[in-house]
C-alpha cells in the first residue's frame, strides 16, 4: 500500500515534511524532495486558496513541502455563490484539467452535506434562522468543512478499502500509516488572528487526525503579495469567495 497522505483549505494524506524557516525563505530551492504517491486538496476558489493552488502547480518547492505526487481539489458549495464565483470555478476547474488536476465540486445532491445544511438559505428557511456578528459562525463549519471533512472520508475509504462513515476511513488511515492528515489553510500573513488552535478542534478526530498547516504564513505572502503573484503569472484575481449573505465579509 503507497504512503500517502491528504490536505484542507487546503485537506491531505501525509508522511512528515519540513517545515520552512521564515528566516530562509529566500533560500528555500536548497530543500529537499520528499516523494508521495497521493495528494488530496480541499480548496475554496478565493484569493489565499487559489494563490495555493497555482503555488503547488508553479512552484517546484511549494510542491515537494505541501502536495507531492496526485492532486485532488475539492470544493464545498454553500448554495449561496456569486456569480462571480460560479465562473471562476469553472475557470478552476478547467485549469485543474489543463494540468491533469482531479477537481471535486461537492454540491449537495452528492450526498455529503448534512441533512440540516444543504444550503445556506435553505437552513435559514427551514429552521427560521438569520446570520449575525453577534452568533456563532455556524455556516463555514457546517457547509464547508463538515462537508469536505464527510467527502474526505469517503475518498479515503474507496482508494484504500476502508469502511466510511463517522470518520471511520480518516481515523484508519492515521492510525495504519502513522501520521495525520495535513490541512493546508488559505490565510495570508497578516491575518494570524483567524488561525486556529489545533487543541480547541471542537471534534476529537480533527484533534487527533488533522494537523494544520498555513503556507501563505510560513512563507510570508499576505494578500497583497497573493494578488500580485496571481497578476505576475497572468492569472485573474478572483473576488474574495464569500457566501452572498455573508455578515462577516
Amino acid at each position: 500500500m503507497c504512503s500517502c497522505r491528504i490536505i484542507s483549505i487546503i485537506s491531505t494524506l501525509y508522511c512528515d515534511i519540513p517545515r520552512i524557516p521564515m528566516d530562509v525563505c529566500d533560500n528555500y530551492s536548497n530543500w529537499f524532495t520528499y516523494q508521495i504517491t497521493t495528494y488530496q486538496v480541499d480548496i475554496g476558489t478565493g484569493q489565499d486558496s487559489k494563490t495555493i493552488l497555482l503555488k503547488l502547480v508553479f512552484d517546484a518547492v511549494w510542491r515537494s513541502l505541501f502536495a507531492p505526487g496526485k492532486l485532488v481539489i475539492m470544493m464545498a458549495d454553500t448554495g449561496d455563490e456569486h456569480e462571480e464565483t460560479l465562473i471562476h470555478v469553472q475557470h478552476t476547474k478547467r485549469f485543474c484539467k489543463e494540468h491533469g488536476i482531479e477537481f471535486v465540486h461537492i454540491t449537495p445532491d452528492m450526498g455529503f452535506h448534512r441533512k440540516s445544511w444543504q444550503g445556506l438559505r435553505e437552513h435559514y428557511v427551514e429552521y427560521a434562522q438569520i446570520g449575525s456578528k453577534t452568533f456563532t459562525k455556524s455556516c463555514t463549519e457546517s457547509l464547508k468543512l463538515a462537508t469536505m471533512g464527510n467527502f474526505m472520508d469517503d475518498w479515503i475509504g474507496k482508494r484504500y478499502g476502508y469502511p466510511s462513515g463517522r470518520k471511520r476511513a480518516i481515523k484508519r488511515y492515521v492510525k495504519e500509516h502513522g501520521h495525520k492528515i495535513v490541512n493546508l489553510i488559505g490565510i495570508a500573513q497578516g491575518e494570524e488572528r483567524r488561525m486556529q488552535d489545533q487543541s480547541k478542534q471542537p471534534d476529537k478526530w480533527r484533534r487527533e487526525c488533522i494537523d494544520i498547516r498555513y503556507p501563505l504564513i510560513e512563507f510570508g505572502l499576505d494578500r497583497a503579495g497573493c494578488q500580485d503573484y496571481m497578476r505576475r503569472i497572468d492569472e485573474v484575481v478572483p473576488l474574495p469567495s464569500n457566501c452572498i449573505l455573508c455578515v462577516h465579509g
